[in-house]
């Protein structure tokens, strides 16, 4: 939704729970969901429950609104235009491999820091639906930035070039890199950063740092 200007207005969950579930795990997952509903501000219209001998599963349709005028896709930019993203990548194959300890030697503090940006994306709707007027085509950064600036580059029948240099990173991130954790290509090419990465034309670039500014975004 946020990466095509859009505006949260409902979802549908469906959920399938294990037999031998028991009561607290259904609290939890009520909880979660009051959560989300709070969070995001959406409306839940429906679905379905259910119990079967298997794993727990979820199945969640979430249905926006947006300004067509306005509406973002991944068609649209041009030989020249600047690849702008929002937040830091990586962080949350940091918080990821946190969770499965596979990084140990960092502070607690950075530690849940990372699990809770894996754990809680950032909403960035509100963004996108003002910078719209000035983004020309728009992805979520859900597969890793490589691929998903590639897919938004293909989609728009043009070439794509990526600087490591200027690739925004959090001072965790370069924590990291420096204990030779991961090279900055295994930053790169991590998932579910639900950052955004569009592209707009050079004379918007000081129109889109103010909006972003504004809204407390780097």
């Amino acid at each position: 939704l946020a990466a095509m200007a859009a505006s949260p207005y409902c979802m549908l969950i469906s959920i399938s729970l294990p037999n031998k579930n028991n009561i607290n795990n259904i609290k939890k997952i009520v909880k979660g969901i009051r959560w989300s509903i709070k969070k995001t501000k959406l409306k839940l219209l429906g679905g379905d429950l259910c119990s079967y001998n298997g794993p727990l599963s979820f199945c969640v349709t979430v249905i926006g609104t947006a300004t067509n005028n306005y509406l973002l896709k991944r068609k649209g930019a041009k030989s020249g235009d600047y690849l702008i993203v929002t937040g830091n990548i990586g962080d949350s194959k940091i918080g990821l491999d946190c969770l499965e300890k596979k990084i140990n030697d960092i502070s607690v503090v950075d530690k849940n820091k990372a699990i809770k940006r894996f754990l809680i994306p950032p909403l960035r709707h509100e963004l996108a639906i003002s910078l719209s007027p000035y983004v020309k085509s728009c992805i979520d950064i859900s597969d890793g930035l490589v691929i998903d600036a590639g897919k938004l580059a293909k989609s728009s029948e043009c070439g794509l070039k990526i600087e490591s240099s200027k690739i925004p990173l959090s001072n965790l991130a370069k924590k990291i890199l420096k204990k030779n954790y991961y090279s900055i290509e295994d930053l790169l090419s991590a998932g579910d950063d639900y950052e955004l990465a569009f592209a707009v034309d050079k004379a918007n670039i000081e129109k889109i740092k103010n909006i972003a500014l504004s809204r407390k975004t780097k």
